[in-house]
């Protein structure tokens, strides 16, 4: 950093008499330091320094951009950046500005900054569109107004050191090398989408607060960052995004507390993410996220719902204590994960969502686990390089049955969704209707719905573009989610208008057309709906009318048997795989009475007799091939069954020859039994002539050469296995 000294007022007369004392929190040693620029003709201080009251902002902003492109000030290269403790009305440099001194005895331009350490700017502070061939360091600066730094270009660092700004930081665009905020205070949002930075991004002890006129936040969406990326010990009201953000090292959350909700939605971090010590009070979306390292879940008390679906994160770390206490599943669905492991306490309550997921590995280091197997939910999930063996006691203990807590997860996991609670009536009523169609003719008939839902219910149920409807609420890169944040001319049919209106009057657009976040509009819906449950004019009826809407849901997410039967048939082929034959036995025997649930599920809805014919004949051949031989992998039922046949037909005997026992005992009539058993033609030496009896034992030689040969399968595989 060009470091200020003082310079003997015996040389130069006509300076600036303006000094500023550091007390070494920004430089090494206390100092005393006097502004280098000239005095104005009518006072003993500079242009910078004069009270704004007395001076005209035009002609200080000409004054500071003259003073550090222009090399005849008489100034050193280094004095023409110092502007410490100025004052300005407003300093917004005109765009496409270059601001460059040469000569400077640091060949660096970065580490030589434009010093604004202790400015006062009563209004705005801007460097929109303009390109600054240094850094710029604002430590301690008071900016009344916003610090507008878009579309910049920066060559060096960005310092924010105890900034106290009432407005926005807005740097989207920006292209720098560093932005380290420490102890600055920001009365409104900070945006840096869209920027590009060579080094790192910082933001420690700082406090992103709402105000009347700004909505707060922090937004670091589509960012491109070289280096780290941190937020530590700092408060930010609202949402904070790093929705499509690139960080090439690692993201860390560290204390702090974010008010809103947290978006690495579509992010790729190519180092790890840890989440520790601090306090999320809304949603955390991570769907697409690409983690290439750890995601540590530390000791970071997350919000009402977790989502990571569709994520790719090499190793997760989780602690499922950390969670906010009404989170009851945690969503993985359709992700790619390599490592998971869950550390902590146990927690009862808690499942990590697998749907159609690819996974390596889990881990089970929690105090005291129960059962390990009710974290997860598993469904048409792929198991790769995976070691059944770990979870083993476990799944004996459940019977093997890897959807044990699925079902019972289904209700809770519906209702951790957009709609939450059954008083938030309009979000839940349109979230419900956007992801489940079919509930919307009942809904549209019934006389306690305000006339707007029936209107919407009527358009999704009667018309063919209900994926458009579902998009506008869920999918904010639809056009259909343009045209009602008024930011585009799509072309809509009226039904689709119609649509389009009732929706943007539930969530409140109309009255802010300005509004083009990223957030969903389900999402949004939702805030609606918690404002609207509290107003006077949220009715019993309708509260009742949410509670039949998520009853519907409810009874309509049981496993579909063809879903569970897959699930199986991966995990059966991902044992396989690594060789564990006794389990990949233990998840084919349990994918074959998913298929019978299947078929039953088949013969109940058959539409026609033929139907119910060929699933009952299908459920009938599975529960044979189960009681007999269990699917091939229990010989000792084989042997059961041999037993059970012998049995019969010794009473069978028995019963037909009571006066006549063969071999003159009756003892006989098992004699007979057993060789007719295994000979498969009569083969006592007793002659017995009647034709019934005759008939009876080569049926029974026909039942024992096929038990044999199902015994001989089921040994040869349960001893292959």
């Amino acid at each position: 950093m060009n470091i200020p000294t003082s310079v003997d007022d015996a040389a130069n007369p006509t300076r600036c008499a303006y000094t500023h004392q550091f007390d070494g929190s920004q430089v090494r040693d206390s100092i005393d330091w006097q502004c280098p620029h000239e005095a104005t003709e009518s006072d003993t201080v500079c242009i910078f320094h004069q009270p704004v009251d007395e001076k005209d902002d035009e002609r200080v902003v000409e004054a500071f951009i003259g003073a550090i492109t222009d090399p005849g000030t008489g100034l050193s290269p280094d004095e023409r950046l110092q502007f410490i403790g100025a004052n300005f009305e407003s300093l917004t440099v005109p765009m496409f500005t270059e601001l460059a001194v040469t000569g400077l005895k640091n060949p660096d331009r970065g580490a030589n900054r434009i010093d604004l350490r202790d400015a006062t700017v009563a209004g705005d502070l801007s460097f929109r569109e303009s390109t600054l061939r240094h850094g710029c360091t604002l430590a301690g600066a008071e900016i009344a107004g916003n610090l507008n730094l878009v579309g910049a270009t920066i060559e060096g660092d960005v310092e924010l050191l105890d900034v106290d700004c009432g407005g926005e930081w807005s740097f989207g665009g920006l292209s720098t090398n560093s932005i380290l905020g420490v102890g600055s205070e920001v009365g409104g949002s900070v945006t840096i989408s869209g920027a590009e930075l060579t080094g790192n991004f910082l933001l420690h002890d700082c406090r992103v607060a709402l105000s009347e006129t700004a909505s707060g936040g922090l937004n670091v969406s589509t960012c491109r960052i070289a280096e780290r990326a941190k937020l530590a010990e700092t408060e930010i009201e609202g949402d904070c995004s790093f929705a499509d953000a690139e960080l090439a090292h690692e993201l860390n959350l560290v204390g702090g507390k974010i008010t809103g909700s947290l978006s690495l939605a579509d992010a790729r971090i190519d180092a790890g993410l840890s989440l520790t010590g601090g306090e999320l009070s809304e949603d955390l979306r991570a769907n697409g996220l690409a983690v290439d390292d750890m995601l540590l879940l530390g000791d970071y008390r997350l919000g009402d719902r977790v989502r990571f679906s569709g994520a790719r994160i090499e190793t997760v770390y989780a602690d499922p204590t950390l969670l906010h206490p009404a989170i009851s599943v945690v969503e993985f669905t359709n992700s790619e994960i390599g490592q998971f492991t869950l550390s902590g306490v146990d927690t009862p309550d808690l499942v990590y969502d697998f749907s159609e997921a690819h996974i390596s590995g889990i881990e089970i280091d929690c105090v005291t686990p129960a059962s390990p197997l009710r974290h997860f939910r598993f469904l048409k999930t792929e198991f790769s390089a995976y070691d059944f063996e770990s979870l083993k006691p476990a799944l004996v203990a459940e019977g093997w049955d890897l959807l044990a807590y699925a079902d019972d997860q289904a209700a809770s996991f519906i209702q951790q969704g957009p709609y939450l609670a059954a008083t938030q009536r309009a979000g839940a009523m349109v979230a419900a209707l956007s992801i489940h169609p079919p509930t919307a003719a009942a809904i549209a008939t019934d006389e306690g719905c305000p006339d707007s839902f029936t209107e919407l219910a009527h358009t999704i149920a009667t018309n063919a573009f209900e994926a458009d409807v579902a998009a506008l609420v869920c999918d904010p890169d639809r056009d259909a989610m343009a045209a009602l944040l008024g930011t585009s001319d799509v072309s809509l049919d009226r039904e689709q208008t119609m649509a389009v209106s009732t929706v943007s009057s539930l969530a409140g657009y109309d009255d802010r057309p300005e509004f083009v976040s990223a957030t969903t509009i389900r999402d949004e819906l939702v805030a609606v709906a918690a404002a609207v449950a509290e107003g006077e004019d949220v009715r019993d009826a309708e509260r009742d009318l949410v509670a039949e809407i998520i009853a519907t849901l409810d009874s309509d997410v049981d496993l579909e048997a063809i879903d569970r039967e897959a699930t199986y048939r991966k995990a059966k082929i991902a044992a396989e795989n690594e060789g564990a034959q006794e389990v990949a036995s233990k998840f084919f025997q349990r994918e074959l009475r998913e298929r019978r649930a299947r078929h039953k599920e088949r013969q109940q809805n058959a539409p026609t007799l033929r139907d119910w014919v060929t699933s009952t004949t299908a459920w009938g051949s599975n529960w044979l091939l189960d009681v007999t031989t269990g699917y091939g992998e229990r010989p000792g039922r084989v042997i059961a069954l041999a037993v059970f046949i012998v049995t019969l037909f010794t009473g069978l005997y028995a019963l037909l020859l009571p006066t006549d026992p063969p071999y003159g005992s009756p003892l006989g009539y098992a004699v007979l039994s057993l060789e007719s058993f295994i000979t498969l033609v009569l083969g006592s030496t007793e002659t017995i002539d009647e034709p019934l009896i005759r008939f009876i034992a080569e049926v029974e030689g026909f039942l024992g050469a096929f038990s044999v040969a199902l015994f001989v399968f089921t040994l040869t595989r349960s001893i292959h296995r």
